[in-house]
């Protein structure tokens, strides 16, 4: 399955990826629901929670 990824959030991702994070901590919609598994996508919420 292709992940559609927003052309605004591609730089930012491609640079996680670089970088070899394991989570993207966002409050932003697009990567929220961008269906990316690796890094994992977390709100602040999430990941404090986690």
């Amino acid at each position: 399955m292709k992940i559609m990824i927003d052309t605004n959030i591609r730089p930012i991702l491609r640079a996680a990826l670089k970088a070899g994070v394991d989570v993207l901590v966002t409050g932003d919609k697009d990567f929220l629901e961008s269906g990316v598994k690796i890094p994992r996508i977390l709100t602040a919420a999430d990941f404090i929670n986690t």
